[in-house]
């Protein structure tokens, strides 16, 4: 964590990897806890929610898929425990500061066959209303663990460099699939070929709500998984849970008056 040369490419390029942040036996009890949670969704024929958590499920060839699990971490104190574990924390605190609201807490899944795969699209789509996230290029991030080893036979994220820059909106849509990328073809033509994040299991890739970014379907007989968390400067957010204040974890907690985005595939 010493080196803070990422911090400069993930301001400069939007995005940043940083090699080796979980061991191999903390991947390991992680890979389990999502195995907890799959079975949980086995059955499931639609999105269903449990308390906070939604089972993301979406028919994809006709055959009801597991897309991914919001706030699972509500129900699993494992994955609660990682979500506000020192290494990732580390990592927020280095660009937002030790104040910090959490946005996201997502699950995703790439199993062998089933399809599943995200349009390129930008997080900011999804952060609203403005009023709610002030100054969303500086003070906004997602944060993904490697589970597992990504590749591009696998479907590993993509990301557009510098497309972060322009801080706005540049893409329609939502996140569907791959081939939603069509409706956007002439603004993905501005920019450079994606860069594909590699990453072995317990890597960690940091990008910008302005990140122009998705991923293809995977394409081999083992699964791509993906922890995903995502953090706002608590003063510069109303939406979602405290998560640090002052650099000290809390307790999850939400209740009525806590504000979620809407976001939903359209």
């Amino acid at each position: 964590m010493a080196d803070r040369a990422w911090v400069d490419r993930y301001w400069e390029d939007g995005f940043a990897f940083v090699r080796g942040v979980f061991s191999r036996p903390q991947v390991a009890e992680l890979g389990g806890y999502f195995d907890d949670i799959l079975a949980q969704a086995a059955g499931l024929r639609a999105v269903t929610r449990r308390g906070l958590a939604e089972f993301r499920v979406v028919p994809i060839g006709g055959l009801p898929t597991l897309k991914f699990a919001k706030w699972a971490a509500s129900l699993h104190s494992g994955l609660d425990h990682f979500r506000t574990s020192p290494e990732l924390l580390s990592l927020a605190f280095a660009v937002l500061g030790p104040d910090l609201r959490q946005i996201t807490n997502q699950m995703h899944w790439k199993n062998p066959a089933d399809e599943v795969s995200f349009q390129m699209h930008q997080d900011c789509t999804f952060r609203k209303p403005d009023a709610a996230y002030r100054n969303l290029s500086r003070s906004f991030m997602q944060i993904a663990i490697a589970v597992d080893a990504c590749t591009a036979a696998n479907g590993c994220l993509q990301f557009v460099l510098g497309s972060h820059r322009e801080a706005k909106q540049l893409l329609t849509g939502g996140y569907e699939g791959w081939e939603g990328n069509a409706a956007n073809r002439s603004v993905l033509e501005r920019f450079p070929e994606p860069v594909l994040a590699v990453m072995e299991p317990g890597d960690v890739a940091i990008w910008n709500a302005y990140t122009i970014h998705g991923s293809q379907p995977n394409r081999t007989r083992h699964s791509r998984r993906l922890y995903i968390n995502g953090f706002a400067r608590a003063a510069d957010c109303d939406h979602g849970v405290r998560v640090t204040e002052d650099g000290k974890p809390l307790a999850l907690a939400w209740g009525p008056e806590t504000r979620w985005d809407v976001v939903e595939e359209r």
